[in-house]
């Protein structure tokens, strides 16, 4: 005796064994404080400078551990990269978050004439901007399953002038 089914039957019994599989939401890379502790020339177009930026990596997923390795953080000014860091390798539960302080060292760096009267007229006027690149990669881990994948995160930073050297707007987007 053969069954005949409806259109809708069908349809409900389909999608019920071809859900798509969950991908893991990608983490977030923040600084939620910064400070320039020091900037100075040595000559018109060297410079040296402290900064120390505290890095928020936050897990959003519920279920799946996070395994962050081959991180590096770097500072520009003007697309010119002035300093850079490598991170210890770290892993996430699901849901935590991760403070790491950064310090940036910028010892003699050479700025073309155009940047560094920009740098300089940003000092003076106590609005200094940065970018901070950071580019990592994340194992996302549930059960056996394991995704691998590179993320690169961007913020662009307003700063005072030393001696405070304070965070005043940040903005930053990460991206696969």
């Amino acid at each position: 005796m053969s069954r005949v089914l409806s259109p809708h039957h069908h349809l409900r019994h389909h999608h019920s064994y071809h859900l798509p599989c969950r991908q893991p939401k990608y983490p977030s890379f923040d600084v939620p404080n910064a400070n320039l502790n020091a900037l100075y020339f040595d000559s018109p177009d060297n410079f040296n400078g402290d900064f120390t930026l505290l890095a928020n990596f936050t897990n959003p997923n519920t279920k799946i551990k996070l395994h962050f390795d081959y991180l590096h953080v770097q500072l520009y000014f003007v697309d010119r990269l002035i300093a850079t860091q490598a991170l210890q390798p770290f892993s996430q539960r699901p849901g935590e978050g991760r403070l790491e302080m950064i310090r940036l060292i910028s010892k003699l760096v050479y700025l073309p004439p155009n940047p560094a009267f920009q740098l300089q007229r940003q000092v003076q006027s106590n609005r200094i901007e940065y970018n901070i690149k950071a580019t990592f990669r994340v194992t996302a881990k549930l059960a056996s399953a394991r995704f691998t994948y590179w993320l690169h995160s961007s913020c662009n930073l307003q700063m005072t002038s030393p001696p405070k050297g304070l965070l005043l707007t940040r903005d930053c987007n990460t991206k696969r």
